[in-house]
């Protein structure tokens, strides 16, 4: 064989290489890309959903504080319980999806919750007397 042809042949090797090379990472920045705007999506949605649960909620303490004063009082406080859940909700997330997850804090955090949520309902009453 002539050198010259062997190096055509090694030279279209290369580039076929290439050519694959280039084709399966464009393939696999593809396959992220379609995940990442699945999930943007997915918490878009949540927040839609958030806000309908929102609007829900003003609704529902108008209503409530039309009705009666002290039944408004205790829907309000009871949201505000709520709200305070919220953030240990978003603490439990934090823990259990940071790239080393702390399952057993999360846990703790979860069992707290409860114990926090029964006491702050009992503070928000006396604080607030009528």
């Amino acid at each position: 064989m002539d050198s010259s042809l062997l190096f055509w042949i090694g030279l279209a090797a290369i580039v076929l290489y290439l050519i694959l090379l280039n084709k399966g990472i464009k393939a696999g920045v593809e396959r992220r890309f379609k995940a990442k705007v699945h999930e943007i999506e997915r918490e878009k949605a949540q927040a839609l959903a958030t806000i309908e649960t929102q609007k829900q909620l003003v609704a529902q303490m108008y209503s409530e504080f039309s009705k009666s004063h002290v039944g408004g009082r205790r829907w309000l406080i009871s949201l505000i319980v709520e709200a305070l859940a919220a953030r240990d909700d978003q603490t439990v997330q934090s823990l259990t999806r940071k790239a080393r997850p702390a399952y057993r804090a999360a846990d703790e955090v979860k069992r707290v919750k409860g114990e926090k949520r029964v006491l702050a309902e009992r503070a928000k009453h006396l604080e607030y007397p009528l």
